[in-house]
């Protein structure tokens, strides 16, 4: 199309390179090469609906035109403000200087609300950027935000959103018409809106940065040149530039959940009430449900569905919008697949229509192909993880052909982008953690690309070894450091023990159930050690086993009979004990015997059998004896106190349990030998010598409370109380009641009563 003809053609530009393009046989991904932009822009433009900046037209005229074309008229039309269509027409539309008014309330921000107007009204920072995971509530914090601090800037507040960009030509037009300002003239658009910015103050509230890769030199320079700027930007990566102050959006507080004696969570219906993610759910199903209403009857499931949506604004409304159809327990039912489940969309805050899976492509489309297969790997850990045990599972495969170094920088690039969050471990090393909602998406494409099963086999080998190291510490002075270890881990070894089953690998899984017995007790977990046990022992093969096999059977089944509190093993795990006693007596495994003589004893006990009972954990003190191991013979005393006291022959189970108490305390076991105290109080008192009671049962609350066992501390003082009555120290056991009472409150627990 000649350049005379283009005079009085508004719009024209578009059509002529699209015209040249096709006639010199060029693709539209050719041509945007060749140029230095993307298809997408030079799309728009062939279509009318983006301006090109000067420097692209400028390329776009000597890549296209030949010697008959005039260059001048070409670029005049390129950047003519009679080109109408330049823009987007939903970016124009948005694009307007009114600051848009939120439509809803905001809940649980009153914190980072109070931040943000000091840091922005008070110019401490500049640049503040609001950062944090896909749909935690950005964009509509910084609404209330902008809003707060409109008065401290004269109302010169503009919102400038860029989710309608899809790169970093429209920027600086984007900005212009948010300050109201055409594009036309010749004075380059950067210089006219730099200008418009040095007359007043101004706060530029500039939403969705994340997407558009020119965004941060555009803002740098921004700030350079108006002195009286002050920008607030929302981002899920931070923008990493000079200057630049982040303030990461977490998602919200969730209810705590209190836990009664048995572990199950205790529902305080106010406590709940009062989380903001509850709040927010609430609400939201209120404005569809108006009877809806968080009552003691569907406070816990409501918790739990909070809790299960990790937080995260838009979940919990897209959630909330399923409640006039399913009630909470309901939804918690379905939440294998929350993103069939919560398939519905939000109205984002003056934006596009937002479903969860949309949130998270978008982010996830922003990652590199090596960023991306390490979200995925990292979808096989379940809580918070350590860098060493990502080395271990991710490197391998998700980054192969890489340097090792490299994962460290791909996961500093999933922590920018929000995708998953650090926080400080007990050893003082920083921890890693993926939303659950962030994990799933991962897992899901862990699975469609095939690799779900060989990354869950090295996270089952990594924690394997992990709890076998961690197992001789647990029977020592180190136990409560290596206690808090695991309970920082737990969800991962939970995660691999459903891992073993999943995969049937009954060994790998009883390997870490073994090892963790004595954390199952000391936590209150012992009906999962019983459960994990019991399902992984029914997974052996029948018949017979080899030695190291046979040897985990019988360690696994007396553990189990050991936590059984009731009934004893189920019959399809049984172990034939004489059988086992007669094969490792033959094959000289002096450990081997051992755990056959302890089985065969707590069997005989609880089948009344006293006398074998006690002929069997003698044995077992003298072998423990003779080994020097003094952990496992102040267990093997504890166990043949036990039995004595139950045989009537106080004498010898107080020997035994008082040599118990000094066999742990020579471990390093604070914990046990509270046991061992308890256990030697409780008698004196079941004998009717209060005055011998006393003393073992002050200790043992003394060790407890060492040992931070709460639960067993009141349970101590409970048994204390009735021994000091008896002895007529009133004042004193209305002290130890007190205390009882208290610890049981705090945890959850019903109260002592006298």
């Amino acid at each position: 199309m000649p350049h005379d003809a283009m005079r009085d053609m508004p719009g024209a530009f578009g059509p002529w390179v699209k015209q040249r393009r096709r006639m010199l046989d060029l693709t539209q991904r050719g041509l945007a090469e060749r140029v230095g932009c993307s298809v997408e822009s030079l799309r728009k433009i062939e279509g009318g609906r983006l301006r090109p900046s000067r420097q692209l037209a400028v390329l776009l005229v000597e890549a296209l035109a030949d010697a008959s074309d005039d260059h001048d008229a070409l670029l005049r039309q390129a950047r003519s403000p009679r080109q109408a269509n330049w823009l987007d027409p939903g970016v124009r539309q948005l694009a307007t200087p009114a600051l848009p008014q939120p439509l809803t309330r905001l809940i649980g921000r009153d914190r980072e609300l109070q931040t943000i107007s000091a840091l922005v009204a008070e110019r401490r920072a500049r640049l503040l950027t609001l950062s944090g995971p896909p749909g935690v509530g950005k964009t509509h914090l910084a609404l209330h935000a902008a809003q707060a601090v409109r008065a401290t800037f004269a109302g010169q507040v503009v919102w400038v959103p860029l989710a309608h960009l899809h790169d970093s030509v429209a920027i600086m037009t984007t900005v212009a018409l948010a300050l109201g300002m055409d594009d036309g003239g010749e004075t380059p658009i950067f210089e006219r809106v730099a200008q418009r910015l040095r007359e007043q103050a101004t706060l530029l509230v500039i939403d969705n940065c994340e997407h558009i890769p020119g965004i941060a030199p555009v803002i740098v320079r921004l700030l350079a040149t108006a002195p009286r700027l002050t920008v607030l930007a929302t981002s899920r990566a931070r923008l990493a530039v000079p200057g630049e102050q982040l303030l990461t959006v977490a998602p919200l507080a969730l209810p705590p959940l209190r836990r009664a004696a048995d572990g199950e969570p205790v529902a305080d219906l106010a406590t709940i009430a009062a989380s903001p993610a509850v709040q927010l759910i609430s609400e939201r199903a209120r404005a569809l449900l108006p009877a809806f209403r968080v009552d003691q009857a569907n406070a816990l499931s409501v918790a739990r569905l909070c809790i299960a949506l990790d937080g995260l604004p838009l979940a919990l409304e897209l959630a909330a919008a399923r409640l006039p159809l399913l009630s909470p327990r309901a939804m918690l039912e379905r939440m294998g697949d929350r993103f069939a489940l919560l398939g519905g969309e939000v109205r984002a805050p003056l934006g596009p229509r937002q479903t969860l899976r949309d949130t998270l492509e978008l982010s996830y489309r922003l990652l590199s192909v090596s960023q991306q297969r390490l979200c995925e790997q990292l979808s096989v850990f379940n809580g918070a993880t350590g860098l060493p045990a990502i080395e271990a599972v991710c490197h391998q495969q998700g980054l192969a052909g890489e340097p090792p170094e490299a994962l460290i920088e791909q996961l500093g690039a999933l922590v920018d982008s929000s995708l998953v969050q650090t926080m400080s471990g007990p050893d003082g090393e920083r921890h890693f953690l993926q939303l659950a909602t962030i994990r799933e998406y991962g897992r899901e494409r862990l699975v469609a690309a095939g690799a779900w099963q060989s990354a869950v086999r090295r996270h089952l080998a990594y924690f394997v070894a992990r709890a076998e190291a961690a197992a001789p510490q647990l029977a020592g002075p180190r136990q409560s450091a290596t206690l808090d270890a695991l309970e920082c881990v737990y969800g991962n070894l939970h995660a691999a023990l459903s891992y073993a089953l999943q995969l049937d690998e009954p060994v790998a899984g009883l390997r870490i159930a073994t090892a963790l017995w004595i954390y199952w007790s000391r936590h209150g977990r012992r009906s999962e050690g019983q459960y994990w046990l019991t399902a992984l022992l029914a997974r052996l093969p029948s018949g017979t086993l080899p030695n190291e096999l046979r040897r985990l059977r019988l360690i696994a089944a007396t553990l189990l009979l050991g936590l059984e509190d009731l009934e004893g093993i189920p019959g399809e795990v049984v172990v034939p004990i004489a059988e086992e006693l007669a094969y490792w007596r033959d094959q000289g495994g002096m450990e081997e015997l051992c755990w056959a003589l302890h089985f065969h004893g707590l069997q005989a006990r609880r089948s009344g059998d006293l006398h074998g009972a006690r002929t069997s954990h003698d044995a077992l003190v003298e072998l423990w004896r003779g080994a020097g191991d003094r952990w496992n013979l102040g267990m093997a005393l504890f166990c043949l106190g036990a039995t004595c006291a139950a045989q009537g022959a106080t004498g010898d189970a107080a020997r035994a349990l008082g040599e118990s108490c000094v066999e742990f305390a020579a471990a390093g076991d604070a914990w046990s030998v509270g046991l061992a105290q308890s256990a030697l109080g409780t008698m004196w008192a079941g004998v009717g010598e209060p005055g011998l009671a006393r003393a073992p049962l002050a200790e043992a609350v003394t060790s407890f409370r060492r040992a931070n066992d709460r639960w067993r501390c009141a349970s101590a003082l409970d048994s204390l109380v009735a021994v000091l009555h008896r002895c007529g120290a009133h004042e004193q056991a209305a002290r130890a009641r007190a205390e009882a009472q208290q610890i049981r409150y705090e945890l959850g627990l019903k109260t002592y009563e006298a």
